[in-house]
């Protein structure tokens, strides 16, 4: 699995590590780990440590996840990128609505 997600306890913290190319390959693999566990309230964390490239296609889904949780209510961040994974998000200008670490 490319992808794996773990819940807090409390429910408040749902992080999704993605272990391969943030890619259109795992588009469906991707919506549905965020689309079947919505939780109201709850802090998304994707976890890159292990993401080595993103595409327009990644971008897309980031994007896409953010409306499907809720807009500008949702609460994302962004975490272990790549160097270059970063300025990619920073590029296109994730980092006004998404915590980019």
């Amino acid at each position: 699995m490319e992808i794996s997600t773990h819940v807090s306890s409390d429910k408040s913290v749902v992080t999704i590590s993605i272990c391969a190319s943030f890619d259109i390959h795992i588009f469906q693999e991707f919506s549905k780990v965020y689309k079947d566990g919505v939780l109201p309230g709850a802090k998304y964390v994707l976890d890159m440590a292990k993401t080595e490239f993103i595409d327009s296609s990644g971008l897309g889904m980031l994007l896409l996840m953010r409306e499907r949780l809720g807009g500008s209510d949702t609460n994302i961040s962004i975490l272990n990128c790549r160097p270059e994974i970063k300025r990619t998000l920073e590029s296109v200008n994730l980092h006004s609505f998404m915590h980019i670490e």
